[in-house]
């Protein structure tokens, strides 16, 4: 039974990096199960076919990317501006250690599957901002909705897509304070803006 598992799990790692890095139309079937080392018909015995090896990767990804829980210690003492510094950090490093399962989420925009996994993640971002004591989201939902989206897609990159844009030696840190600047900027309790 290992072997089998052990073949399913290199299958469905192979599909979410080439559903990452090429989009679902340009992995075909032939190219998925190249790069997993084995026969179109190995990878439709172990998932159907093209599609349901899809709908396990977004399932997968979105396992991984749910299983992030902050640690409470960055929202406990300081100023709310220092809390939502500490958080900022946390989640942005957590998610470029993940990219490939970002990029495949990113891919699936318009996706149901993909959808349910933003939709889980826009709600992990509530309950943070919950537990930072900030005011009711409704107040800042588009603001809260912007940084996930801006979080995942600079986590997402590969660090030698941002060298053009930063002059700074270490391009990822630079996008790190930016995303910690957005966020003490669009998330500090305050008057909203525009009110």
């Amino acid at each position: 039974m290992g072997e089998v598992e052990s073949t399913a799990e290199r299958i469905l790692s192979e599909g979410i990096r080439c559903f990452a890095e090429r989009g679902y139309k340009a992995a075909t079937t032939r190219f998925l199960a190249e790069a997993a080392g084995v026969n179109v018909a190995t990878l439709a015995y172990h998932f159907g076919d093209k599609e349901g090896l899809y709908r396990a990767a977004l399932l997968r990804v979105r396992e991984e990317l749910l299983g992030y829980q902050p640690d409470l210690t960055l929202l406990a003492g300081g100023t709310p501006a220092e809390r939502i510094e500490r958080l900022a950090r946390h989640v942005y490093a957590y998610l470029r250690q993940r990219p490939l399962a970002l990029r495949l989420l990113l891919r699936a925009e318009g996706d149901p599957a993909g959808a349910a996994a933003r939709d889980h993640l826009l709600a992990r971002a509530e309950a943070a901002w919950e537990l930072l004591g900030l005011p009711p989201r409704s107040s800042r939902g588009l603001e809260l909705l912007a940084l996930c989206e801006l979080f995942a897609r600079f986590a997402a990159r590969d660090p030698l897509e941002l060298r053009p844009y930063s002059e700074a030696a270490a391009p990822q840190a630079a996008a790190e304070e930016v995303l910690v600047q957005l966020s003490l900027s669009l998330l500090q309790p305050g008057d909203p803006k525009g009110s």
